[in-house]
Order: structure tokens, then C-alpha cells, then sequence
């Protein structure tokens, strides 16, 4: 609890409001510019990139480091700390590729990461995206490590050879279509060349023990008696087990015309099923049929459910609607023209932006509210077959700041237990706000202007932005997955005038440690401030509290913007 008012006497920096926070939530500084690399003698870490949660504690990450012989081309690893504590460097740039004779690590830039998309599955298995050199030959490759693995291998790269209908080899594959899979599974789409048939795109699947295809165009359609002539093989996603979802067109004739030929293929890739076809009734939809699917919509859960959203052709035009499809078969989630169970009079406008799943088919989405004013005609749902519930409209007040935009395109997710993390605007500033899914009360974990405090001080001390998203270094940026696991955990890549961090909120963690509370009696007040100047000019650790081994403005900086921020 925060006694009085700033301190006196020493308010360089002006009072911030006290610290968001419900419960015994906690913010952890995980990774922080000048923290020491795990096997790596006189080398520290610089700043974070992407992050990969698992729900045993695993954390998997990009980061940059700094030591004799570094530079931009060497300069980013990934590393993974295990549910232990400790921590172990899998790969560094420039490094020699595991399995691949001659082939290394590409170095990027300063702000690119050559370790793409990381993945830490439910199992243990790692999985990466990066690309390989040769001389001035880059390659796309994916490297997996089983759980119980001796490091990353390679399981896929261009110019490999594979099980091919047409041509023998990977000649090129999309690194965003890549997934990756508890066990080492992964999926991709790409290319081969055939002398005959010449380029035909392909979804391929398979592990570290051989890749084959599961679908190829200028081949027979499985369902149908046309060829497939493209896919949307950037929006291919799967499950956990490997089964997969993507678009496809088909060519035309033999009952196939431009209302019917787009499908949504779905399933084991071995035994691949329509799951939703262009000109074919939408279940759940009034009798209307589809006009056209959102292919970058497309979303699978662990259990192999999937959600997306589409058109359909009615007599009043292509209004939007958000489709689920499980075991019990599909159906309309909401349709544009619903009405608003919690807002009478309103009604979904649905825009199809994102949608997100969790293992028990719950789905966060967002529509317009048809009828509302401009400054709240926008919300954040969760629904599925037995109702749909308001997360957050704008407008609502949360601790004090308005909700001024809740982008439909925006940064959310739900995970398995229904706690979710959105972005919004507050009062005109960036934030990050988990909804408790037992319905506790929100937690601003983090808002942009304001200081954010973890366990190892507060992150601040830019003139007018103190911190933002690091969106470079390969990070979960906005509009991409959040990581954010079963058990409350969310990861945020931030960067500001104190450096770059990796910071790691935990709705359930236990109450940390009060930074400013020198005196220990839960309470802020001057005699935390007494103690802190008499440590201060002691030099003892414990007052070094931005860990740089030094005892300066910068150490009395992070006082106060842990003492203005509060105690939980």
C-alpha cells in the first residue's frame, strides 16, 4: 500500500500513478540488457526478440548479445531456459547448421533476426524457422529437436529432397506458412519443379525423419474430379498433432464454377476432407450460402477445431459471419445482423479481422456494434455454441482510462482456461490488459506512458515514450500470436530508454517483491527512502537497482519510479 504522496525532496521524474494489478499478479523482468549469455564467457545479452511459452515454465527466445568478436552478423541466438531455471544458448548466427555440411547460420542486421517464428511445444519439442548459407547461397530451413533430443535438427530446407508427385525436391518454401508440432511434426508450403509440368505448389508434412507431400496443384483435387490450381500456402495453420487447415482453388469444369471453386481443405494431411466450399449451404446461417472465405483468418485449435471468418451470398448482399467447425460439425458463431445479447438495440457488424481459439473452442473475436455511437461501436467477445459474452467495449473505464480502440486487426489472445490479453488504447496510449477468465477484474499490465515496474526496477526513462513493442529482432509483433500460456503467463518484447527487455507477466504468480520497500513493513513511506540513500552510499547490491555495478542517478531514477508506481 502507497503512503502519502511523490517523495520529497528528490521527485526528478514527476509521480506516476500507482500500479495496476489484480490479485497477486506479478511482472518480471526475464531477460534484461546486460544479464550474462548462458555458455558464453564475457558475453551479455543486449535485448529480447521473439518468445515462445510452454506450460511447464519452458521459455524459448530470440535475443541479442554482445562480447569480443560481436557484430551485427553474429550477433542474435536463441536460447531456451527449461522449466528449471537454467538456461542453454541452441544456436548463435553466423554458427555452423547442424546436419547441413558447409551451411550457417545467416546473419542478419542490427534489427533482424535470422531465427524466425520459435516455437516450444506443450511436449518440450523446439522448433525454428531461419534461413542457411552457403557462400552467397541463402536457403529457408526449419530445425526441431525432439524432447529428449541431443539439439536442433534439420528437418526441412530448400533444394531437399522429398516424396513428390511432381519434381524431387523442395525448390522453395514459404517460411510463414511454416508450423510446428509437438514430437517434431511440421508443415509447410512451398514449390517444385517438374521438367514436364514445370513450378507446382505443394503443402508438405513430416519430421526430421523425411518430408512428404500431402497436396500438390496441376494433381486431382481429393474430393473432386478437377486439379487444384493454388493454394493460400502463407495461411496454412495446424494443430498440436500436426493436422491441418488451408485454402485452395479449384479449376474449373466437371460441375466446378467460379461461385463453387473455393474450398477449405482440413484434417490428417495423409487423408485431407473439405471442410467448407464456396456456393454450399453455411451451416448455422439461415439458409445462405458461402461467397468467399478470409483465408488469413483461419484458425485451428490444439484439438483440431477450426474457426474462420467468411462471406455469404444473400439477397442483400455478402455480409460477414465468424464460422466454428469441431467434432459436433459447423456453425455459425455470429453473423452480421445479430443482435448484441449484452447491448439491447445493438447489433454485430461483423469485420473480419482476427479470431482466436483455445483448446475447448472458446473464440476471442471482435465486431462493430451496428446502431452504437462512433467512440463505443467497437467490442471484444467471447463465444461458442452455448453463448457469447462482452470482454471489453470501447468506452468502458478500466482503472480510470478510457477505451478509446480496440483494433479488429489488432494484438489478443484467449488461452485454455479463457484468460485474455488484448491491446488497447487507454486515454490515448498503447496498453496490454488481461481479462481474468474466472471473471476477475482486469489487470492494466502495462499502459505506454506510464513506468512500468517489474522485480529488477522499473522500465522507463525515455523523454516522452518510455517504453514501446520491440517489433524488430524477430519479436511476436503486433498482429501476430501472443504468447501467452495455459497458466496466465504472457511474454512482451519492450525496448525504451533503459534498454531492452523481455518482460513476463503472471496473472497467478505469488506477490513479488516490492522494489521501493527498503524497510520491508509493506508500506511506502520516507523511511524506505532513508534506508535506500544510506545503501546507496554504501554500494551494496541491493540499492545497485538497475544491476549495471554502478551506484548512481541511474539506481535513484529506479527508485522512484518503483516508488511512485507502488507497492501490489
Amino acid at each position: 500500500m502507497l503512503k502519502g504522496g511523490c517523495v520529497a525532496g528528490l521527485v526528478l521524474m514527476g509521480c506516476a500513478g500507482m500500479a495496476m494489478g489484480g490479485g497477486t499478479a506479478t511482472t518480471t523482468a526475464f531477460v534484461i540488457g546486460g544479464d550474462p549469455v548462458p555458455g558464453m564467457a564475457g558475453f551479455t545479452f543486449t535485448g529480447g526478440g521473439a518468445v515462445s511459452l510452454a506450460d511447464d515454465g519452458g521459455v524459448l527466445f530470440v535475443a541479442t548479445i554482445s562480447g569480443a568478436g560481436s557484430n551485427s552478423f553474429n550477433d542474435h541466438v536463441l536460447v531456451i531456459e527449461r522449466a528449471d531455471g537454467t538456461r542453454e544458448v541452441l544456436a548463435r548466427e553466423a554458427d555452423p547448421v547442424p546436419g547441413l555440411v558447409g551451411y550457417v547460420y545467416r546473419g542478419g542486421s542490427a534489427n533482424t533476426a535470422v531465427f524466425n517464428s520459435p516455437v516450444l511445444a506443450s511436449d518440450g519439442t523446439i522448433g525454428v524457422g531461419c534461413e542457411v548459407l552457403t557462400g552467397a547461397t541463402v536457403r529457408d530451413a526449419v530445425l526441431t529437436t525432439a524432447p529428449v533430443g541431443p539439439g536442433l535438427t534439420v528437418t526441412a530446407y530448400e533444394t531437399m529432397p522429398v516424396v513428390a508427385d511432381l519434381g524431387d525436391a523442395i525448390q522453395l518454401f514459404d517460411a510463414q506458412s511454416v508450423s510446428i508440432h509437438s514430437g517434431g511434426l511440421v508443415s509447410f508450403g512451398g514449390r517444385v519443379i517438374d521438367d514436364v509440368e514445370g513450378v507446382a505448389e505443394s503443402i508438405w508434412y513430416g519430421s526430421s525423419l523425411g518430408i512428404m507431400t500431402s497436396l500438390q496443384t496441376k494433381l486431382p483435387a481429393p474430393g473432386f474430379l478437377v486439379d487444384v490450381i493454388s493454394f493460400e500456402q502463407e495461411d496454412l495453420v495446424s494443430s498440436a498433432l500436426g493436422e491441418v487447415v488451408f485454402g485452395a482453388t479449384l479449376d474449373l469444369g466437371s460441375g466446378i464454377t467460379s461461385a463453387n471453386r473455393r474450398v477449405l481443405y482440413g484434417g490428417d494431411p495423409t487423408n485431407l476432407g473439405v471442410i467448407a466450399q464456396t456456393g454450399t449451404l453455411a451451416p448455422g446461417a439461415g439458409g445462405a450460402t458461402f461467397a468467399g472465405f478470409a483465408t488469413d483468418t483461419v484458425r485451428m485449435n490444439a484439438a483440431g477445431a477450426v474457426c474462420f471468418f467468411a462471406n455469404l451470398n444473400t439477397t442483400s448482399g455478402p455480409p460477414g459471419v465468424l464460422m466454428s467447425y469441431g467434432d459436433g460439425g459447423g456453425f455459425a458463431l455470429v453473423k452480421d445482423g445479430d443482435p448484441v445479447a449484452a447491448y439491447p438495440g445493438l447489433t454485430h457488424d461483423v469485420i473480419g479481422g482476427r479470431a482466436e481459439m483455445n483448446a475447448i473452442g472458446e473464440i476471442a473475436f471482435v465486431t462493430q456494434l451496428g446502431g452504437a455511437p462512433f467512440a463505443s461501436d467497437t467490442a471484444l467477445f467471447v463465444g461458442d455454441p452455448l453463448g457469447i459474452d462482452v470482454v471489453v467495449r470501447e468506452g468502458d473505464v478500466i482503472d480510470g482510462h478510457v477505451v478509446e480502440h480496440i483494433g479488429a486487426a489488432g494484438y489478443f489472445a484467449i488461452n485454455d482456461r479463457g484468460d485474455v490479453v488484448v491491446e488497447l488504447t487507454l486515454d490515448g496510449e498503447l496498453a496490454f490488459v488481461a481479462f481474468p477468465g474466472d471473471g476477475g477484474l482486469p489487470w492494466v499490465m502495462a499502459r505506454q506512458t506510464e513506468i512500468l515496474v517489474t522485480d529488477r526496477g522499473g522500465f522507463a526513462l525515455g523523454a516522452l515514450v518510455p517504453w514501446r513493442v520491440n517489433t524488430t529482432n524477430g519479436s511476436n509483433g503486433v498482429g501476430r500470436t501472443m504468447p501467452l500460456d495455459n497458466n496466465g503467463r504472457f511474454a512482451l518484447n519492450v525496448i525504451g530508454g533503459t534498454g531492452s527487455w523481455i518482460v513476463i507477466f503472471d496473472l497467478d504468480g505469488e506477490a513479488g517483491v516490492c522494489v521501493a520497500d527498503f524497510t520491508g513493513d509493506g508500506a511506502l513511506d520516507f523511511f524506505d527512502l532513508s534506508s535506500f540513500l544510506m545503501e546507496l552510499s554504501s554500494m551494496t547490491a541491493r540499492s545497485d537497482l538497475n544491476e549495471d555495478g554502478s551506484w548512481d542517478f541511474f539506481d535513484v531514477s529506479a527508485f522512484l519510479m518503483a516508488y511512485s508506481a507502488g507497492c501490489p
